[in-house]
């Protein structure tokens, strides 16, 4: 019940501070620079997906070896430093060659929240000891500072570039949050650096690597491919309506976190247990997910431009369509999650390449120019479809766990 009801604040926080820091960025800078900003912070989420160590996979491995905490520490930290080193000479090395200078300075300046991965040790500690709710306090506290740092800076009317520093503020808070609570909860002691264990948890763990890459790249892959597909200003009016739906599409993301563990668990000991429990989570973040996207849909598209400004009429008008973008994720979200608690992570990872190869399909072959409207269509259609395409398997899957 507790990490319920966290889950349920984190939510709650995330999307009230994620549309206030949305509102006042995308009216002080116009959009496009707020499609421009927005662009940095996708290739920031892709960088940030760059991994050969999976939490989920750490975290059940640390419940079946408690006594392990102090070399997946040194571990995490080993990996997390020489991942980021490289990534970040990697962007200096574009900055320096591309023509797109805004985009690059503001990812340099936004890189901070990568190094900041090295502690992030601590969620998948706490999190492998059933606290959940101390997850979620400390996402709460990034989004939070991130956003809030974001409006500050907004209103002050600072330069794009020092706006990205919002970053910078968020990773200082983070690691000394993370820190506090690890020490408050116990603490953990540091061992020696084992490549022995480090190379089995990545052979072990790969598969769940790569499909949390290709869970992140297909919520991403469309920004990118759109911003040479689109008007600047068109694109900053996408990407504002992507903004607004983003926290009504991670409502089942947040929930199925918050509640991986116990249901992990569950399944590996009482299977009609479990099946309660997932249907129970599932129903919920469906009811959330479609009352967020009813509030998209109903609300006076007047009101949101009286919010955003005259400048984003065209996105808002089709704000409509952002409530079929968050039912349809939802749905392709449930039947993913099925598949990663279930095990069965080969059948999750071809359903977002699936998405993914959809999208490049019909963008590289069929359109070379895109309209928000055409955008907005193939974010609602594309999931759905590829849910009913795996239905069959999925359903003979069902039918012979249940027979189990």
């Amino acid at each position: 019940m507790k990490n319920s009801l966290w889950g349920n604040l984190n939510l709650a926080i995330r999307y009230g501070l994620s549309f206030l820091a949305t509102a006042f960025v995308a009216k002080e800078y116009g959009p496009e620079i707020f499609g421009i900003y927005q662009l940095a912070i996708t290739y920031l989420g892709v960088l940030d997906l760059v991994t050969f160590l999976n939490p989920h996979h750490l975290r059940n491995y640390l419940v079946r070896h408690p006594e392990e905490e102090g070399a997946i520490v040194t571990i995490w930290k080993f990996h997390h430093w020489v991942i980021s080193i490289l990534m970040f000479l990697s962007v200096l090395y574009f900055w320096w060659k591309s023509e797109y200078a805004l985009v690059y300075t503001m990812l340099v300046l936004s890189f901070a929240r990568i190094f900041s991965r090295v502690w992030d040790y601590a969620q998948v500690i706490v999190d492998a000891r059933l606290r959940s709710d101390l997850v979620q306090k400390i996402q709460i506290v990034s989004f939070g500072t991130f956003n809030t740092t974001r409006m500050i800076l907004s209103a002050l009317r600072v330069s794009p570039e020092i706006l990205s520093s919002a970053s910078i503020v968020q990773s200082a808070v983070l690691v000394w949050h993370q820190k506090r609570i690890l020490r408050n909860s116990g603490g953990v002691k540091v061992a020696r650096m084992s490549f022995a264990l480090f190379l089995k948890l990545v052979k072990d763990g790969w598969l769940l690597c790569l499909m949390a890459f290709l869970v992140g790249i297909q919520s991403r892959i469309v920004s990118l491919i759109l911003v040479e597909r689109m008007t600047v200003s068109d694109y900053g009016n996408f990407q504002l309506i992507f903004r607004l739906i983003e926290p009504a599409i991670t409502v089942g993301t947040v929930l199925f976190g918050v509640n991986y563990t116990i249901l992990a668990n569950t399944f590996a000991n009482n299977k009609e247990v479990f099946l309660k429990r997932f249907f129970k989570v599932s129903l919920i973040a469906i009811l959330g997910s479609v009352g967020c996207a009813s509030i998209l849909a109903f609300l006076p598209v007047d009101w949101w431009i009286h919010i955003f400004g005259e400048a984003y009429k065209d996105g808002l008008n089709s704000l409509w369509m952002g409530a079929l973008v968050v039912i349809s994720s939802a749905i392709f979200l449930m039947s993913v999650q099925v598949d990663i608690i279930t095990g069965r992570y080969i059948s999750a990872c071809f359903k977002n390449i699936f998405v993914i190869g959809s999208y490049g399909f019909v963008f590289f072959f069929y359109l070379s120019e895109a309209s928000i409207e055409i955008a907005m269509t193939l974010y609602s259609v594309v999931p759905i479809f590829v849910v009913f395409l795996f239905l069959p398997i999925d359903g003979a899957n069902l039918k012979l766990f249940v027979k189990r």
